[in-house]
């Protein structure tokens, strides 16, 4: 006889596990994507902004600029990295059983809270991005403007989401234990 609760479960073991590899791969791609990227342009020197279409030819971009613009999107990377790892601590919870824990509660809160920093980090340095890139143009400079992206305002709105459902969570863990302690 096929136990339909055990299948169940172990699907979801096995979804977990492959959401947990594909984590791990986001995990060591995604700041190796930003550093072989944003590095050179920051510290390579000038010349490498000359094929970048916010400059103009014959500008070169000094040194501050360049490093500044390396850092203002260093916070958005570093807060997806610590999403991504917390995420990943919060799926080994859940492999190892621990539901309706403080611990995978808190893990849930801080995913919540990391995406939707990252995805407000993101819509302010792209708000500032091409004004500091056009800031030693001769002719055209671009102003600080809010870019309208779905995407960025997606993670902020679900980082937004996880986070209020653990706090949920975390008051339903309160009372259950509230309830446990007066019985």
């Amino acid at each position: 006889m096929v136990d339909i609760k055990q299948m169940t479960e172990q699907t979801h073991i096995w979804i977990a596990r492959l959401f947990l590899v594909g984590l791990a791969v986001f995990a060591v791609y995604y700041p190796f994507k930003f550093i072989t990227t944003a590095w050179p342009f920051a510290f390579a020197g000038p010349e490498s902004w000359a094929a970048y279409w916010f400059v103009e030819d014959d500008v070169l971009v000094p040194f501050a600029a360049r490093a500044g613009q390396f850092f203002m999107w260093l916070p958005t990377v570093l807060a997806t990295q610590a999403m991504i790892l917390t995420a990943m601590w919060l799926v080994i919870l859940l492999l190892r059983g621990i539901y309706f824990e403080a611990r995978t509660v808190r893990a849930l809160q801080w995913v919540g809270a990391l995406a939707a920093f990252a995805g407000a980090t993101s819509l302010i340095a792209q708000a500032f991005n091409p004004w500091l890139l056009t800031l030693y143009n001769t002719d055209k400079h671009l102003p600080i403007r809010f870019f309208f992206d779905s995407g960025e305002i997606g993670v902020l709105l679900v980082g937004l989401g996880l986070f209020l459902l653990g706090r949920v969570l975390h008051v339903t863990v309160v009372l259950s234990r509230e309830n446990k302690e007066f019985v």
